[in-house]
């Protein structure tokens, strides 16, 4: 287990609250391809996060979105090599077919997040936000997206990678924790 930075006060007090109020927290990190550096940005990922949430990780071509969807996690965070400014078709797929899924449940899930190792020369920005909007109803995206560049002479991370993945659990956290303040109220 990986230590992030400690939690303020205030955000202790909230993680104890949730903790006491829903028991377990749960969250599915999902990428894109079995092998390369998306499922090892979730791996890392997951032991940074695995402090606060139950994680769970898997790939788009094994995990079926109805598993996910039955498991009723309150986060879902996915990640892919993004070769343009999208995903891979297989999370793409993935996407549509979990929303489609998700439009027939009572459930929503409370926070969704991305990630994406961007393996192009050009300086793009993906366009996730975009996507999820025109074809994923009823998941907004978490305001912080790991973009993490891929050296292209020698296919390694950018040397800051560690650094930006810690920061971004960090984040996501205490993003998450923020939003659950008015449901320990209600």
């Amino acid at each position: 287990m990986v230590l992030l930075e400690p939690l303020s006060v205030l955000e202790l007090t909230i993680y104890r609250l949730i903790k006491i109020k829903w028991s377990v927290l749960k969250l599915w990190i999902i990428h894109g391809n079995a092998s390369g550096y998306a499922k090892i940005v979730a791996g890392m990922l997951q032991d940074y996060l695995e402090n606060y949430f139950e994680v769970s990780v898997g790939t788009a071509r094994k995990i079926d979105p109805a598993l996910v969807i039955e498991e009723e996690p309150d986060a879902l965070i996915i990640g892919d090599n993004v070769c343009s400014t999208l995903p891979s078709e297989e999370v793409r797929n993935w996407l549509v077919n979990f929303s489609r899924l998700l439009e027939n449940k009572k459930f929503h899930i409370k926070s969704v997040s991305i990630y994406c190792i961007n393996t192009f020369k050009e300086n793009k920005e993906p366009i996730w936000s975009e996507f999820f909007h025109n074809h994923i109803n009823g998941i907004s995206i978490h305001n912080s997206i790991l973009s993490l560049k891929l050296n292209q002479s020698n296919y390694t991370l950018e040397r800051e990678a560690p650094e930006l993945i810690k920061q971004f659990s960090i984040d996501f956290t205490k993003s998450f924790l923020n939003d659950k303040k008015s449901d320990i109220i209600d």
